[in-house]
């Protein structure tokens, strides 16, 4: 009996570690089942499987599988995005278990987590390193984060054509690999062939981001019914957000309020911002002034660092004042010019409209003929011609107009300045050809 006795513990202990390493490494892949779908539970699972790993690391130290945990503790620290902790954790597996089979893994690891930080040089020396292993599926992924290595520097031709190569000699990394040849078309402003390479890794279990990803494409091939049949069903702010604008396209408001209003009234960050401003816009679209107010309210009211936020406050403030000038005789119109200025500066300095600031800007300009800021208004025009819509006409149209002013308003001068850039700019292209 007493010679049985350490065998029964050993065994015992044995199957207490693989009992709790085993749920450490179920937390783990349930986790990374729920990252993919863009379910934030993942982050209680990789918790879980980090205090497993705790745990087993704290009691079995002696362990000969402790360079197992030691390692998937790196990984839950990975997805949760604290790159420091996984980083100290890949590094104690390389000083204290060189051999491991992790070892290579953990090198490739190091390099993500530097591609992450934006650190090329180091990045490739890391992968290099896990390169050198040998181990066939970790040079796979090593391919792979190179390419992302090339495409955060910039080389987006060399993650095309070392891309498609690695298709042919990597095909198990085939939908990956595609993914990254289309973010190097997107980055290259190439959004045909961007389109074409992620519709190739459409699949099954085709994560959220990618799709709405394709979808922002869509919309900007004012493609609407392929983002609408594409994002429909998916449970993502980001995606809800894009349906609904792909709804108003189509005009089909109702649509596009009961994608976007449960995300406006219930949340309170960005994606509230973004969505109250958008119903505000479709309510403004039916002529429901209260319901555009209403919404534009609470969009300025969101504890929010973002441009948008700016932006709603003066599309609210004029149309405010507007309303006000409406029943109080006494009302001063320069109040309201003075708004309306600034609503049009944040149509394009925050919302990213140079059209419709346009449009607002010379309404001002026909509305207050005598407004002290309207050869500013002018100017801004002739700004947003020519560097946002590239129609150097109408700039050299309206900076002519402005210089025509008998005044030494700074606008007059900046307009000559202007005008004699683009004239001597132009003169310089023809002499040129």
């Amino acid at each position: 009996m007493r010679k049985t006795l350490p065998l029964l513990i050993l065994l015992f202990s044995g199957c207490a570690y693989y009992n709790a390493f085993y749920n450490a490494k179920k937390y783990y892949n349930e986790g990374l089942e729920l990252k993919k779908k863009g379910n934030k539970a993942y982050m209680d699972k990789f918790r879980k499987s980090a205090e497993k790993c705790e745990k087993v690391i704290a009691w079995y130290p002696n362990s000969r599988w402790m360079d197992d945990a030691i390692y998937l503790l790196g990984l839950n620290f990975y997805e949760q995005d604290q790159f420091d902790r996984a980083e100290r954790k890949f590094r104690e597996l390389l000083e204290y278990y060189p051999d491991s089979p992790f070892a290579p893994w953990s090198y490739l690891y190091l390099g993500k987590i530097y591609i992450k930080r934006g650190k090329v040089s180091d990045a490739m020396f890391y992968l290099t390193m896990a390169k050198k292993s040998g181990d066939k599926k970790v040079i796979e992924e090593v391919t792979k984060e190179e390419l992302k290595v090339y495409l955060e520097d910039g080389e987006h031709e060399k993650v095309i054509n070392l891309g498609n190569e690695y298709i042919k000699k990597y095909p198990a990394k085939k939908e990956e690999i595609m993914k990254l040849i289309a973010d190097a078309y997107l980055s290259k402003g190439d959004t045909t062939r961007a389109m074409l390479y992620y519709r190739k890794t459409m699949g099954e279990n085709t994560p959220d981001s990618l799709k709405i990803k394709l979808g922002e494409i869509y919309m900007e091939k004012n493609m609407s019914d392929s983002t609408i049949s594409l994002l429909k069903g998916i449970n993502n702010p980001d995606a809800k957000i894009l349906l609904a604008k792909a709804y108003v396209k189509i005009d089909n408001p109702d649509s596009a309020i009961a994608c976007i209003e449960e995300i406006a009234r219930i949340r309170r960050d960005k994606y509230s911002l973004i969505s109250n401003i958008l119903l505000s816009e479709i309510y403004q679209a039916r002529g429901d002034t209260a319901g555009m107010m209403k919404a534009l309210k609470k969009a300025k009211g969101l504890s929010v660092d973002d441009p948008l936020k700016e932006f709603a406050l003066r599309k609210y403030n004029y149309y405010a004042d507007l309303e006000r000038s409406k029943t109080d005789s006494t009302f001063n119109d320069s109040i309201l010019a003075e708004d309306l200025y600034l609503y049009a500066e944040a149509l394009y300095l925050y919302a990213g409209k140079p059209d419709e600031a346009i449009r607002v800007f010379l309404k001002l300009e026909r509305e207050y003929p005598e407004f002290y800021l309207r050869k500013k208004s002018m100017f801004a025009r002739a700004y947003l011609y020519l560097n946002y819509l590239h129609d150097t006409l109408s700039a050299l149209k309206l900076l002519d107009t402005i210089t025509t002013f008998q005044d030494t308003s700074i606008y007059v001068k900046k307009a000559r300045e202007l005008l004699n850039e683009i004239q001597k700019d132009t003169t310089n292209s023809k002499t040129t050809e």
